[in-house]
């Protein structure tokens, strides 16, 4: 989860700094995640499902990988 979601989080930020491009409703503000922090089960877990839901509720793309439940 932890390699996913900061790939996730690397592409969320870079549309987040276009506005222009993608839609900044969606994109709202960036997320600090720190690769080198360990921010336990519960946090990746957390991030992850919500980058999942993010990704299907809006047919938005943030990785190379499908996302399924």
């Amino acid at each position: 989860m932890e390699s996913r979601n900061q790939i996730f989080v690397a592409n969320y930020n870079q549309k987040v700094m276009q506005p222009m491009r993608y839609d900044p409703n969606l994109y709202e503000q960036q997320i600090n995640y720190e690769p080198n922090t360990d921010y336990g089960y519960e946090v990746n877990y957390k991030l992850y499902n919500y980058f999942i839901y993010f990704q299907r509720k809006y047919n938005q793309r943030l990785g190379p990988f499908i996302p399924r439940i």
